[in-house]
């Protein structure tokens, strides 16, 4: 008994340690996606949102980051039969990556600067 008692007050002890203070943002993005002729038509052009977060111990010099961009696109077409087909084209883009965010003179102003994507 008293040696599971000592195995488990080690165990506790050696993984308790201090978390570093950190910055995180969130940031929200809506737009259009514009995607090749080609393969894509008729869904060349689309809404897209996204959501990124990213977290910066305090002694690093860049962010971890990730986040998702999705868009869609829909429109109806007609068959031979009079009936209507609806038709969907959608993307979805999963980031993940270092980033670097520079201030401006002391401003909200962030400008991310990706390392990875």
């Amino acid at each position: 008994m008293n040696k599971t008692i000592a195995v488990l007050s080690l165990i506790l002890t050696t993984t308790c340690f201090s978390v570093e203070a950190s910055t995180s943002r969130i940031s929200g993005f809506l737009g259009t996606k514009k995607l090749d002729d080609n393969p894509w038509k008729p869904f060349n052009e689309q809404l897209e949102l996204g959501a990124m977060l990213d977290i910066r111990p305090d002694s690093w010099p860049v962010s971890i980051s990730t986040g998702v961009y999705w868009s869609a696109d829909a429109h109806d077409e007609q068959n031979s039969n009079q009936s209507y087909t609806e038709n969907n084209g959608t993307t979805t883009e999963l980031l993940l990556g270092l980033r670097r965010t520079l201030d401006f003179y002391g401003t909200n102003l962030h400008p991310p600067i990706m390392l990875l994507d």
